[in-house]
């Protein structure tokens, strides 16, 4: 059976029926999710050794609790808020300034964002990928995770602001705030 076409409440309720196909279906939502949210353990942690550790606490939590009854619409803002519970209580101890690893940000969008028309050389692409990826990394935390939640996550304000226990509006006016300060200084490099 193919259920690369389900949805996640779907795959979901496939998962919790603890079928043969629950294998299946389990790790056909870790390839759909797993990249994305790779990014975010690298930007929550800071280590890959934390990341990885993360990650695998993650999926485990999520495995757990999708067992347990959790029900849930969309299946990456779950991920994304088990993960940031674990790496509030396990790896914030320490203030090392977090950078977001763009690898795992989706190529198409940058080369969107940088070149509508498809002209610039692949130098240019490159350049411009490291000035992003500087920009993002300078903007304050809250600010960030905002970015990292839209962007990796390809989620809307509503679902960041459960996750962030936060209002829409707030999230909102942070995401806006964070692109200012994004366009203020990708803008000498980008005129």
């Amino acid at each position: 059976m193919n259920y690369n076409n389900y949805t996640d409440i779907e795959l979901i309720t496939l998962l919790r029926e603890g079928k043969p196909s629950a294998n299946y279906v389990f790790n056909l939502i870790y390839l759909k999710y797993s990249a994305k949210f790779y990014g975010f353990c690298l930007y929550s942690t800071g280590s890959k050794e934390e990341a990885d550790e993360l990650m695998q606490d993650t999926w485990m939590k999520f495995y757990n609790s999708i067992i347990a009854g959790k029900t849930t619409d969309k299946i990456l803002p779950l991920l994304f808020s088990i993960a940031r519970n674990i790496a509030i209580n396990n790896y914030n101890h320490s203030n090392k300034k977090r950078s977001i690893d763009l690898v795992y940000f989706d190529n198409d969008k940058i080369e969107e964002f940088a070149d509508p028309f498809g002209f610039q050389s692949e130098i240019e692409k490159n350049e411009l990928f490291k000035m992003i990826q500087i920009a993002v990394n300078s903007l304050d935390d809250i600010y960030r995770e905002v970015m990292l939640y839209y962007w990796f996550g390809e989620m809307k304000f509503k679902d960041i602001a459960i996750i962030c226990n936060e209002n829409e509006w707030t999230i909102r006016k942070r995401y806006e705030r964070a692109m200012k300060q994004m366009d203020k200084i990708l803008k000498p490099y980008l005129v």
